[in-house]
C-alpha cells in the first residue's frame, strides 16, 4: 500500500490517498488538519498577533524629573567669605543669610577682650562698612554657636569657642548685584569653610546616605556635589543626575510614569540641594514602553523565559517593557526581527535568516499577552487512531501523525496488529533520518515539499519498531 502527498507551486496541498476505504475518510480529515498546521511552520512568512493588543500608544513618551525646589542658593546678593578669622583671637565668626545692604564690604570689630565658651557671657562687637563707619553696635550675652541678628546687613553671625582681642577686625567683600552660586566641585568638609559649597543658610553636608528608588547612595564627608550626582547616575537604573544653573535635576533616561523616590537622608545632602520625593514631575508613557506589571494588558506576565528559534529570551515583568523584550529578541541572534506596529496595534515576528520561525516553551505568558501563537498551538489532536470495522478479533489499523521539531517535518506512522495476540503495537518506520528520533517519512526536501509513503517494499534493515502499550497513537517528537 502506498500514497503520495505533494504540494503545488502555490503551496496548497493535493491529497491523493490510496488507503483502505474503511478508514480513509476520518484519516483524510486528520491529515488535512495536520498539513494545514504544519504548512504554517514550514513557511518563512511573518508571524503576527492574531488580533489587536489594545495598547494605548497615543501619548507622548516623556521622562519623570525631580529637580531642586529652587536654586540651591537663592540669594541675589553675595558676600565673599562666610567664615571670618581674626589675626590674633582664636574665635571665628560665621555669617549666614542673604546679604541685604548697599555696601561693598563689611567688617566685624571686637570691642574688649572676651572669652566665648559653652557658657553664655557678655560679648560686644561692631559692624563697619567699607568706609569704616559703624553701622551696627551689638552687646549680647552668648555662648558658642548662638546666633545674633545683624539687621543692618540682613545676616546673622555666630562665634566659635575661643578668645577675642580688643579692636581686632575681620572683613568680607559684599555685593548687591552678584548672586551667590554654589560650586559643585568644592568638597563638603574643606578645612577652609569659605571653600565649601555655599548652600543657603550655610547648610552643611556630612557623611551619611540616602535612598533613590530603593538604591542606597553613600555620601562621604570629602565628596563634592558632582561626586554624589555621578554616584546616583551609576548606581540607580534609568536615572541620570545633573547640575546646571544652581539646580540639581534627577531624570529618568527612558520615558517613565513613576516618581523618583528620595528617602532616608542622614547626610543633609537632599535638604542642602532642595530635593524631595514630592518634587517629582511624573512623565507619560505609551503602553508599549510601560513596565509590564504596571499595565492591564501585561499584568499576567510572569518572570521566566520563552524560546525563539530555540534561543532563550528572558522576561522580568517588574523591569521589562514590551519594547525591551522585543529588543532583546532582535539582539539575541535568533534570526528574527520583532516589531510593534502602532497603526495595526500588533506585534510581528519576521525571519531574517530565511528559516521558519519557531516560538515555544513560554513560561511567562508574554507570547499570549501579545497574542502570538507559539509552536504548541500547532500540536495535532491527541489521538487519530482509527479502528477497522472487521470485528473484535480482526486486525486493527492505526494511523499516527507526528511533527519533527528539529527539521520541521510532518511524519506519518501506522500499525496493523492483532489485538487478540499482540500486547505491543508494531510501527512501520519508512526512513531513518535521525535514527530513533524520527519515526515515519517526512518532507523529502524543502524545495518540493513532498511526502512519500511506500509500505510495499521493506528497506534493508526493516521498518519495525516496537513501542510500549501506553504510547499514544499520536506522538510529538522532541
Amino acid at each position: 500500500m502506498s500514497s503520495i502527498y505533494t504540494t503545488s507551486t502555490d503551496t496548497t496541498f493535493d491529497l491523493n490517498v490510496s488507503l483502505q476505504k474503511r478508514w480513509q475518510e476520518p484519516y483524510l480529515k486528520a491529515v488535512q488538519n495536520w498539513i494545514s498546521q504544519v504548512q504554517r511552520l514550514q513557511t518563512v512568512e511573518p508571524v503576527s498577533s492574531n488580533s489587536k493588543l489594545g495598547l494605548d500608544t497615543n501619548v507622548a513618551n516623556t521622562s519623570t524629573t525631580n529637580a531642586s525646589a529652587a536654586e540651591i542658593n537663592t540669594a541675589t546678593t553675595s558676600y565673599t567669605s562666610n567664615t571670618l578669622s581674626f589675626s590674633t583671637g582664636t574665635s571665628k565668626a560665621t555669617l549666614k543669610g542673604a546679604f541685604d545692604a548697599n555696601y561693598t564690604s563689611i567688617t566685624l570689630k571686637f570691642v574688649g577682650a572676651q572669652t566665648i565658651s559653652g557658657t553664655a557671657a557678655a560679648v560686644r562687637f561692631q559692624v563697619l562698612d567699607q568706609l569704616s563707619n559703624v553701622i551696627g553696635d551689638h552687646s549680647v550675652s552668648i555662648a558658642t554657636g548662638d546666633s545674633v541678628s545683624l539687621p543692618e546687613v540682613g545676616l546673622t553671625v555666630s562665634f566659635s569657642a575661643g578668645t577675642t582681642v580688643n579692636n581686632e577686625t575681620a572683613t568680607t567683600a559684599t555685593s548687591q548685584t552678584t548672586k551667590t552660586d554654589v560650586d559643585p566641585t568644592t568638597v563638603f568638609n574643606a578645612s577652609d569653610a569659605n571653600l565649601r559649597p555655599r548652600f543657603e543658610n550655610n547648610a552643611q553636608v556630612t557623611a551619611g546616605k540616602f535612598t533613590v528608588n530603593d538604591y542606597d547612595i553613600t555620601v562621604n564627608a570629602n565628596d563634592t556635589i558632582n561626586a554624589v550626582l555621578n554616584r546616583i547616575t551609576t548606581t540607580v537604573p534609568n536615572v541620570k543626575a545633573t547640575f546646571y544653573a544652581d539646580v540639581v535635576t534627577l531624570s529618568t533616561v527612558d520615558a517613565s510614569n513613576r516618581v523618583i523616590s528620595l528617602i532616608g537622608d542622614t547626610s543633609g545632602f537632599l535638604s542642602a540641594v532642595k530635593l524631595s520625593t514630592g518634587g517629582s514631575a511624573i512623565g507619560t508613557v505609551a503602553d508599549d514602553r510601560q513596565v509590564l506589571n504596571t499595565t492591564t494588558e501585561f499584568a499576567g506576565v510572569r518572570k521566566g523565559s520563552f524560546l525563539v528559534n530555540n534561543v532563550s529570551i528572558a522576561v522580568a515583568p517588574k523591569v521589562d517593557t514590551m519594547q525591551s523584550v522585543l529588543t532583546r529578541i532582535n539582539n539575541s541572534g535568533a534570526g528574527v526581527q520583532a516589531s510593534y506596529d502602532y497603526a495595526t496595534d500588533k506585534v510581528t515576528f519576521t525571519s531574517t535568516s530565511g528559516d521558519p520561525i519557531s516560538l515555544s516553551g513560554d513560561k511567562t505568558g508574554f507570547l499570549s499577552a501579545i497574542k502570538v501563537t507559539n509552536d504548541d498551538a500547532f500540536a495535532p489532536p491527541e489521538d487519530h487512531r482509527v479502528e477497522s470495522p472487521r470485528g473484535k478479533m480482526g486486525p486493527e489499523e492505526y494511523v499516527a501523525l507526528a511533527y519533527d521539531e528539529r527539521d520541521r517535518q510532518l511524519l506519518l506512522m501506522w500499525s496493523a496488529t492483532n489485538a487478540a495476540s499482540s500486547a505491543a503495537k508494531t510501527w512501520d518506520r519508512p526512513g531513518t533520518q535521525h535514527q530513533a528520533d524520527v519515526l515515519g517519512l517526512g518532507w523529502q526536501g524543502r524545495a518540493t515539499k513532498t511526502i512519500l509513503t511506500d509500505w510495499d517494499q521493506e528497506p534493508a534493515g526493516g521498518w519495525a519498531q516496537k513501542l510500549p502499550d501506553d504510547w499514544q497513537s499520536l506522538y510529538r517528537l522532541k
